[in-house]
Protein backbone atom coordinates (compact mmCIF):
# COMPACT_ATOMS: atom_id res chain seq x y z
CA UNK A 1 0.00 0.00 0.00
CA UNK A 2 2.68 2.25 0.61
CA UNK A 3 4.26 1.96 -2.68
CA UNK A 4 0.76 2.39 -4.57
CA UNK A 5 0.42 5.55 -2.37
CA UNK A 6 3.75 7.11 -2.78
CA UNK A 7 2.91 6.73 -6.76
CA UNK A 8 -0.39 8.19 -6.38
CA UNK A 9 1.63 11.53 -4.55
CA UNK A 10 4.15 12.30 -7.16
CA UNK A 11 1.76 11.67 -9.91
CA UNK A 12 -0.50 14.48 -8.47
CA UNK A 13 2.93 16.68 -7.44
CA UNK A 14 4.24 16.37 -11.59
CA UNK A 15 3.59 18.91 -13.36
CA UNK A 16 2.31 16.71 -16.20
CA UNK A 17 -0.43 15.88 -13.80
CA UNK A 18 -4.06 15.61 -15.09
CA UNK A 19 -5.05 16.20 -11.14
CA UNK A 20 -6.01 19.96 -11.00
CA UNK A 21 -5.13 22.18 -7.79
CA UNK A 22 -7.94 20.59 -5.82
CA UNK A 23 -6.59 17.45 -5.92
CA UNK A 24 -3.01 18.01 -4.46
CA UNK A 25 -1.93 16.05 -1.52
CA UNK A 26 -3.00 18.06 2.00
CA UNK A 27 0.59 17.55 4.08
CA UNK A 28 3.65 16.76 1.78
CA UNK A 29 4.90 13.89 4.45
CA UNK A 30 1.47 12.60 5.53
CA UNK A 31 0.32 8.92 4.52
CA UNK A 32 -3.12 10.11 3.94
CA UNK A 33 -4.58 12.02 0.78
CA UNK A 34 -7.03 14.43 2.86
CA UNK A 35 -7.43 16.02 6.93
CA UNK A 36 -10.87 16.70 8.06
CA UNK A 37 -11.12 18.74 11.21
CA UNK A 38 -14.05 18.64 13.50
CA UNK A 39 -13.64 21.56 15.72
CA UNK A 40 -16.69 20.67 17.71
CA UNK A 41 -16.96 22.18 20.52
CA UNK A 42 -18.97 18.53 20.40
CA UNK A 43 -17.38 16.30 17.95
CA UNK A 44 -20.06 13.35 17.94
CA UNK A 45 -20.74 11.02 15.06
CA UNK A 46 -23.81 8.46 14.36
CA UNK A 47 -22.68 4.73 13.89
CA UNK A 48 -21.49 4.96 10.61
CA UNK A 49 -18.48 3.03 7.50
CA UNK A 50 -16.41 5.63 5.54
CA UNK A 51 -17.44 4.03 2.44
CA UNK A 52 -16.10 6.75 0.13
CA UNK A 53 -12.63 5.95 1.35
CA UNK A 54 -10.18 3.52 0.39
CA UNK A 55 -11.45 -0.36 1.78
CA UNK A 56 -7.94 -1.40 2.11
CA UNK A 57 -6.10 1.44 3.92
CA UNK A 58 -6.67 2.95 7.19
CA UNK A 59 -7.74 6.33 8.92
CA UNK A 60 -6.46 8.31 11.67
CA UNK A 61 -8.00 9.75 14.20
CA UNK A 62 -6.23 12.59 16.76
CA UNK A 63 -8.37 13.23 18.85
CA UNK A 64 -7.93 16.73 21.23
CA UNK A 65 -9.84 19.05 23.33
CA UNK A 66 -9.55 18.98 27.14
CA UNK A 67 -12.16 16.79 28.17
CA UNK A 68 -11.34 13.63 30.63
CA UNK A 69 -11.91 10.26 29.49
CA UNK A 70 -14.29 9.28 32.19
CA UNK A 71 -16.83 11.94 30.68
CA UNK A 72 -17.91 10.43 27.56
CA UNK A 73 -16.21 10.74 24.10
CA UNK A 74 -16.04 7.21 23.61
CA UNK A 75 -14.91 5.93 20.42
CA UNK A 76 -17.06 2.53 19.54
CA UNK A 77 -15.99 -0.08 16.96
CA UNK A 78 -20.03 -1.31 16.55
CA UNK A 79 -18.62 -4.47 14.22
CA UNK A 80 -16.10 -5.70 17.51
CA UNK A 81 -18.54 -4.64 20.21
CA UNK A 82 -15.57 -2.64 21.73
CA UNK A 83 -15.38 0.76 23.36
CA UNK A 84 -12.89 3.04 24.43
CA UNK A 85 -12.44 5.95 26.29
CA UNK A 86 -10.51 9.21 24.62
CA UNK A 87 -8.70 12.05 25.76
CA UNK A 88 -6.57 14.23 24.32
CA UNK A 89 -3.45 13.23 22.32
CA UNK A 90 -4.68 9.59 21.66
CA UNK A 91 -4.29 8.25 18.07
CA UNK A 92 -6.43 5.59 16.21
CA UNK A 93 -5.46 3.91 13.39
CA UNK A 94 -8.09 2.01 11.37
CA UNK A 95 -9.80 0.55 8.66
CA UNK A 96 -13.05 3.06 8.62
CA UNK A 97 -14.40 1.86 5.68
CA UNK A 98 -14.96 -1.48 7.13
CA UNK A 99 -15.84 -1.03 10.63
CA UNK A 100 -18.89 0.49 11.50
CA UNK A 101 -17.74 3.27 14.03
CA UNK A 102 -19.07 6.45 16.01
CA UNK A 103 -18.46 8.45 18.76
CA UNK A 104 -20.16 9.59 21.91
CA UNK A 105 -20.89 13.06 23.39
CA UNK A 106 -18.57 14.31 26.01
CA UNK A 107 -20.05 15.43 29.22
CA UNK A 108 -21.63 19.39 28.92
CA UNK A 109 -19.21 21.83 29.04
CA UNK A 110 -16.78 19.69 27.92
CA UNK A 111 -15.14 19.97 24.81
CA UNK A 112 -13.98 17.16 22.33
CA UNK A 113 -12.19 17.62 19.06
CA UNK A 114 -10.08 15.48 16.39
CA UNK A 115 -8.44 15.50 13.46
CA UNK A 116 -8.99 12.66 10.42
CA UNK A 117 -7.06 11.93 8.27
CA UNK A 118 -7.55 9.43 5.43
CA UNK A 119 -7.99 8.53 1.93
CA UNK A 120 -10.13 8.54 -0.70
CA UNK A 121 -10.98 5.40 -3.20
CA UNK A 122 -11.49 7.59 -6.03
CA UNK A 123 -8.77 9.53 -5.78
CA UNK A 124 -6.01 6.66 -5.59
CA UNK A 125 -8.44 5.51 -9.08
CA UNK A 126 -8.04 8.76 -10.27
CA UNK A 127 -4.38 8.81 -10.39
CA UNK A 128 -4.23 4.96 -11.00
CA UNK A 129 -6.05 5.72 -14.77
CA UNK A 130 -4.27 8.60 -15.74
CA UNK A 131 -6.58 11.22 -14.12
CA UNK A 132 -9.47 10.17 -15.71
CA UNK A 133 -12.68 8.75 -14.10
CA UNK A 134 -13.93 5.71 -14.91
CA UNK A 135 -16.93 6.23 -16.66
CA UNK A 136 -14.74 7.82 -19.07
CA UNK A 137 -13.42 4.30 -20.05
CA UNK A 138 -14.23 1.82 -22.73
CA UNK A 139 -16.27 -0.92 -21.21
CA UNK A 140 -13.22 -3.28 -21.64
CA UNK A 141 -10.72 -0.67 -19.64
CA UNK A 142 -13.41 -0.53 -16.80
CA UNK A 143 -13.44 -4.51 -16.56
CA UNK A 144 -9.02 -4.37 -16.56
CA UNK A 145 -9.50 -1.87 -13.74
CA UNK A 146 -12.29 -3.30 -11.70
CA UNK A 147 -10.24 -7.19 -12.29
CA UNK A 148 -7.10 -4.65 -11.30
CA UNK A 149 -8.89 -3.19 -8.15
CA UNK A 150 -10.43 -7.04 -7.14
CA UNK A 151 -7.00 -8.34 -7.08
CA UNK A 152 -5.51 -5.86 -4.86
CA UNK A 153 -8.17 -6.57 -2.78
CA UNK A 154 -7.97 -10.10 -2.41
CA UNK A 155 -3.78 -9.52 -1.62
CA UNK A 156 -4.95 -6.62 1.09
CA UNK A 157 -7.46 -9.65 2.93
CA UNK A 158 -4.94 -12.31 2.65
CA UNK A 159 -2.55 -9.96 4.36
CA UNK A 160 -4.67 -8.69 7.16
CA UNK A 161 -3.24 -9.88 10.50
CA UNK A 162 -5.98 -11.32 12.05
CA UNK A 163 -6.45 -13.12 15.94
CA UNK A 164 -6.41 -17.25 15.85
CA UNK A 165 -10.36 -16.57 16.69
CA UNK A 166 -11.26 -14.70 13.94
CA UNK A 167 -13.45 -16.30 11.19
CA UNK A 168 -13.57 -13.99 8.01
CA UNK A 169 -16.69 -15.17 4.98
CA UNK A 170 -15.20 -13.72 1.88
CA UNK A 171 -18.78 -14.24 0.27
Amino acid sequence: MATHHDKMKEELKSPQSTANAASQPTWDRSLFAATTFNLGPQTATIPHRDNGNLAFGLCAVYVCGGHQAENGGLLVFHDLKKAFRTRAGDLFIFPSALLTHSNTLVAAGAKRRSIVFWTAAEAVRFVDLGGRRMNQLLPEAQERQYNKEKALWDVYIENWPRSPKAQFDST
